[in-house]
């Protein structure tokens, strides 16, 4: 069974070409600031999003390093919806014009130097406004792409861009698809039922590349894509929400189970021959029976063997270190609704962001 529950803004977590958005949860209140017993002291600063609307939100940040990062997201105004497009240099954020027409839900970015960095919007209708910016001569510009909804992006050691989303083929129909860019132009290498619903990519290489969405997980090594299977004692199969490469041999996944009853969410780790799952510990407040972080969750590595989860129902930053779980202590916490988190690389500084004035980063 699967139940369609359409998220309340488009995001790079809210697929939106026709797979079910998240399985149905629960409404759950914010945990309260005394129920976060054994909380991760430490290092987490606001940094203030420049002329921020009560409604903006960061969908996405990429910081290729300490000095230089990026942030997409969307807002609302005086005339209507509006993309967001920061950029962090001398200490602050500074907001950047994007081309006119671009669809105004910009919802990933990735970046390998301050130089060089791409982004997407999504729409929830076929356009031929554009959907895919370059950040080029310090200013966004405008990309050819492939017609279709476009829901994440990464990029390889050359810095070519690869995304995931959904397009119509001429003769197969509605497909979930995955296209790396070459000086050539755009290359579909992968095409799959549109059920599948890519929802998460993760690329160390132009030969180590994973895939994941509703029930599936694949792994491309440069020529062929094997599919993997994370087991489970139920029977069913993972939704890939996220996926956060480590290593060759070493990657993290957030995931739920495709089990209508069992949304809570997993974090698991593969160490290149099998995979290991740790579910997230419900609030200490204990509400309900039944935990989910669905598209709202968030994950990053933490540079030296754990991982940092944002946690959207429940509003928290939690932090596991290969065997414990505790919960961060970040300002105004049960406040935050957290949409992303990445790390500096050769660090272990963290940006997060989400529906927010601010952004948060650990130093």
């Amino acid at each position: 069974m699967r139940r369609s529950v359409p998220p309340p803004h488009p995001s790079r977590r809210a697929f939106t070409f026709g797979a079910a958005a998240l399985l149905g949860a629960a409404a759950v209140p914010a945990l309260p600031g005394a129920a976060r017993a054994g909380a991760r002291t430490g290092g987490w600063t606001t940094q203030p999003v420049p002329g921020a609307q009560p409604d903006t939100m960061i969908n996405a940040i990429a910081a290729p390093t300490r000095r230089s990062a990026f942030a997409v997201g969307v807002e609302s105004g005086a005339a209507g919806r509006a993309p967001v497009a920061l950029h962090w240099e001398d200490g602050a954020w500074r907001r950047v014009p994007v081309p006119a027409g671009v669809v105004p839900d910009l919802v990933d970015v990735a970046a390998r130097t301050p130089a060089r960095a791409w982004a997407i919007a999504q729409s929830s209708a076929w356009t031929d406004d554009p959907l895919v910016l370059r950040w080029k001569g310090g200013a966004w510009a405008a990309a050819e792409a492939p017609v279709g909804e476009w829901v994440a992006l990464d990029l390889d050691r050359s810095g070519r861009p690869w995304m995931i989303g959904g397009e119509v083929d001429d003769h197969l129909g509605p497909r979930a698809a995955v296209y790396r860019r070459d000086r050539t132009g755009w290359t579909r290498l992968l095409h799959g039922p549109l059920a599948e619903a890519f929802t998460a990519i993760s690329v160390r290489t132009s030969s180590d590349v994973w895939v994941g969405g509703y029930g599936s997980l694949r792994h491309f090594d440069g020529q062929t894509w094997t599919e993997r299977t994370i087991p489970d004692p139920s029977g069913y199969a993972h939704w890939v929400l996220q996926i956060e490469h480590v290593s060759a041999s070493e990657a993290w996944f957030l995931t739920v189970l495709t089990h209508p009853l069992d949304m809570t969410a997993r974090l698991v780790r593969w160490d290149g021959t099998g995979f290991t799952a740790h579910r997230l510990p419900r609030p200490s407040s204990d509400v309900g029976t039944r935990s989910a972080i669905g598209f709202l969750g968030s994950l990053t590595t933490d540079g030296h063997g754990g991982a940092w989860v944002g946690d959207g129902m429940y509003r928290t930053l939690r932090h596991f270190d290969g065997t414990t779980w505790t919960v961060a202590d970040v300002p105004m916490q049960g406040a935050n609704q957290i949409h992303t988190l990445t790390r500096i690389p050769h660090s272990r500084m963290v940006w997060a962001g989400g529906r927010l004035p601010y952004t948060l980063r650990l130093t």
